[in-house]
């Protein structure tokens, strides 16, 4: 399975030298990941009634080629890694030139599973797991 999305830039997304500003492609891939999340039932309601939470501990992004308003990006999403108990994964976004495949940005967050109602990190219920186990996953690096 590939997930993948057009990139539809709005003007407030520029910066002054008319390229995609910096704190949009964080505000862009987290938009991403939270419609992927909703297209798999995992949203505002499943977080309330199940009581658990994805947060974020650290959030980078790699900035390789500019964005410039009239682009076509396509947006793609995977997984990298995930431990074995699911309740920390790592998850990349890469921003995509159709016009020549370039990747121009590599957005990567490193997120875990939080239960509200014991205020601690913690692997996720099963339905979860099972979700995450259905996302694209990175293709390994080969080793040298």
């Amino acid at each position: 399975m590939e997930y993948k999305k057009p990139l539809y830039l709005r003007w407030a997304d520029l910066d002054p030298n008319y390229h995609l500003r910096h704190s949009a492609y964080y505000d862009i891939a987290a938009q991403f990941r939270t419609e992927l999340l909703q297209e798999f039932g995992i949203g505002l309601n499943y977080y309330q009634e199940s009581k658990f939470n994805p947060i974020l501990l650290k959030e980078e992004c790699v900035f390789k080629r500019e964005i410039r308003y009239g682009d076509e990006i396509m947006l793609y999403f995977h997984l990298k890694e995930v431990t074995d108990d699911y309740s920390k994964y790592t998850i990349m976004v890469s921003f995509v030139r159709e016009k020549d495949q370039k990747v121009c940005a590599e957005l990567t967050i490193y997120g875990a599973w939080f239960n509200l109602a014991t205020r601690k990190l913690q692997a996720p219920p099963q339905e979860l797991v099972e979700i995450f186990d259905k996302f694209p996953r990175l293709p390994q690096e080969k080793e040298a």
